[in-house]
């Protein structure tokens, strides 16, 4: 990559001179190029994933691919189906796989894309196309052990590699609290802890707490 411009630094006395890149686009296709607000990065350093959304806070994608930052090139790694959206995809942190979230397949009027209304989804990058549920989804009673009554969201892999978290919103309460007979608090945003541990955190209002959201065994 060509390099302009410097910044001297000086440090115990001695003066170092520093080059930065200059910036470099590598996508130019006619549509969104949204990125993860963690995660976009592959384990080797070679590629960065993203979603076609035509804007961060629309859901409107219908692929997820990834670009290759020294070459260009540009792969299309899922194209979801039968009207459904995909978006807001990340990278395993040593493995070549991908997590990413999608919606209701042939949605209606009243049954699309919603936060209590969307499902965690896998791949292997080298298998584009296959992608696997990361989570089940149970919306109607009699209620399965082990599902989930919701929709999940930015799903994002531990550092070990072992495990998925992500928020969650819950389709009944949902119903519920249109009706008038509950209410929730919602966490905002997550992140896993940089010791490199198998425990979550979130931050709302910039206050750390332990995350009460869904974590998910890495099958």
């Amino acid at each position: 990559m060509r390099l302009a411009a410097a910044i001297t630094m000086f440090a115990a006395g001695s003066v170092f001179a520093m080059e930065l890149p200059v910036e470099k686009q590598i996508t130019h296709a006619p549509y969104g190029h949204v990125l993860t607000n963690t995660s976009v990065w592959s384990h080797d350093g070679r590629w960065l994933v993203y979603d076609v959304r035509s804007a961060d806070n629309v859901f409107d994608g219908t692929r997820i691919e990834r670009v290759n930052v020294d070459t260009g090139s540009v792969e299309v790694l899922y194209e979801s189906r039968n009207g459904a959206k995909c978006a807001v995809a990340s990278f395993h942190p040593t493995e070549a796989k991908v997590v990413f979230l999608e919606g209701p397949e042939d949605p209606s009027d009243d049954w699309n894309y919603g936060p209590s209304r969307r499902h965690g989804r896998w791949l292997q990058t080298d298998q584009p196309g296959r992608a696997h549920n990361l989570d089940a989804m149970n919306y109607a009673p009699p209620f399965a052990q082990g599902a989930l009554r919701g929709g999940s969201h930015l799903h994002v892999f531990s550092p070990d590699g072992l495990w998925v978290a992500s928020t969650y919103e819950d389709e009944i309460l949902v119903r519920a609290e249109r009706a008038g007979l509950a209410g929730a608090q919602k966490i905002n945003a997550m992140s896993w802890c940089p010791c490199r541990q198998s425990v979550p955190c979130t931050w709302r209002l910039h206050i750390p707490v332990i995350a009460t959201e869904i974590i998910f065994p890495w099958p």
